[in-house]
């Protein structure tokens, strides 16, 4: 038994190992702390429990939590070199988010906007990841629950500069290999939350490390569940040009239960008749002819 046990716990350093040395690599950031706009109390939880989880399943993670945009810049060029020996490089951030002029905008903790023109030096453009990660890990995946509404709308509503009151625009995803997720739809509003964690963050987590199956199954249960869950009114989606398959935990669906079927009788087999025994008729006895 003790042998079985230790095969077991090889069997499983080896797989955790597997996973480690294939390259999985994550930078998961949460923004909450504002300086300038209402602080988010979610975004630095759902950052939290995301990097824990990620670590379980094999990412080498880097957390960072209310950056300003030194920090920020810093911890993406940082995945970027992380990501050249990677299968994979993952990017989730939780927080504040714009869009301006079909261009998506992440906000850091030191963001203060007063016009358009303020975004290049204040806050960090999404596509600044992707293109740091392009060439480099084979497999991008980008999580962004960051559609919140855009606190600086009253401030930059009269600029005149297409700045969106609210949600993100649907982006390009680049080179082949990228997935791009979103809380909500283009244009909608993502809901901070009223528990520990965001819909959207609480939804991923309970199906991202389900065994057995691939990355657009595990979203597929996601968008059910954030949409119950939020009336429908948040609607997660996802922008993909991945070519093959990718799963987070490895391994079989389990089938679904099989009702159980009575037997079918078998065919009646008549009863062997044994013959009965054939008894021969008593000789009459022989005529005694006279002679």
């Amino acid at each position: 038994m003790r042998r079985v046990i230790f095969l077991l716990t090889i069997c499983l350093l080896a797989t955790s190992s597997a996973w480690a040395d294939g390259g999985r690599v994550a930078l998961v950031v949460g923004v909450g702390a504002y300086r300038n706009v209402p602080a988010l109390r979610n975004p630095p939880r759902d950052a939290r429990v995301i990097s824990a989880k990620l670590k379980s399943l094999g990412f080498d993670t880097e957390l960072v939590l209310d950056p300003d945009r030194g920090r920020f810049e810093s911890a993406i060029r940082a995945l970027g070199e992380r990501a050249r020996s990677a299968d994979v490089a993952l990017f989730y951030y939780a927080g504040h988010a714009l869009e301006a002029g079909g261009q998506n905008f992440l906000l850091p903790t030191s963001t203060d906007l007063r016009t358009a023109r303020d975004l290049p030096f204040e806050a960090i453009g999404l596509d600044l990841i992707p293109a740091q990660l392009e060439g480099r890990a084979r497999t991008v995946l980008l999580f962004l629950d960051s559609c919140r509404d855009n606190p600086f709308a009253l401030r930059l509503a009269s600029d005149g500069r297409g700045i969106a009151p609210r949600g993100l625009a649907m982006p390009s995803t680049g080179t082949t290999g990228t997935l791009v997720v979103f809380a909500t739809a283009p244009g909608r509003t993502a809901q901070d939350g009223g528990g520990e964690n965001s819909p959207f963050t609480t939804a991923l987590l309970r199906h991202i490390d389900d065994p057995g199956l691939e990355i657009r199954q595990i979203l597929s249960r996601v968008r059910s569940e954030v949409r119950t869950e939020t009336g429908g009114a948040q609607v997660p989606w996802e922008s993909s040009s991945l070519e093959g398959d990718f799963y987070f935990r490895p391994g079989s669906v389990a089938p679904p239960p099989v009702a159980a079927v009575a037997p079918t009788p078998a065919a009646a087999v008549p009863a062997r008749v044994t013959p009965a025994p054939v008894v021969a008729a008593p000789m009459a006895p022989a005529s005694v002819i006279p002679v």
